[in-house]
């Protein structure tokens, strides 16, 4: 009997691992936040994505340099496209991001980030899950 309670623990300790496998880390030259609901913010920030010594981010046509923070969906770098919410954004393209400013969250983003460089939340959708 105890060898079978064991064996049922270890299942189950081995499927709990297995989904948390499962999900990829963000790239760790991207800002991202956990997101919990959908919409939000309405502005939009228009500019060009670059990545800068270990960063991710879009300057506007002021070149004011924004870091913008994607929700942690499907985050990921395919090639020159990071792929986030079910859109892809292409490095060195002009880039239309829904969202609004707001306060960094510090353990959010990447540490080759400058520190001058205003945050940009973008908005979850929901394109993806």
């Amino acid at each position: 009997m105890r060898t079978l309670a064991r064996r049922g623990a270890v299942v189950v300790l081995l499927a709990a691992v297995a989904g948390c496998a499962g999900k990829a880390s963000p790239p760790p030259d991207v800002a991202y936040y956990q997101p919990y609901e959908r919409g939000g913010m309405e502005a939009l920030l228009t500019g060009t994505l670059v990545r800068h010594h270990g960063c991710t981010y879009v300057v506007d046509h002021t070149g004011q340099r924004w870091v913008p923070m994607f929700p942690d969906v499907g985050l990921a770098w395919q090639g020159e496209d990071l792929h986030a919410d079910g859109q892809a954004y292409r490095l060195g393209t002009e880039v239309e991001l829904g969202g609004g400013e707001m306060e960094p969250y510090p353990r959010s983003l990447p540490r080759w980030c400058d520190a001058a460089a205003r945050t940009w939340l973008v908005a979850w959708t929901g394109s993806s899950t």
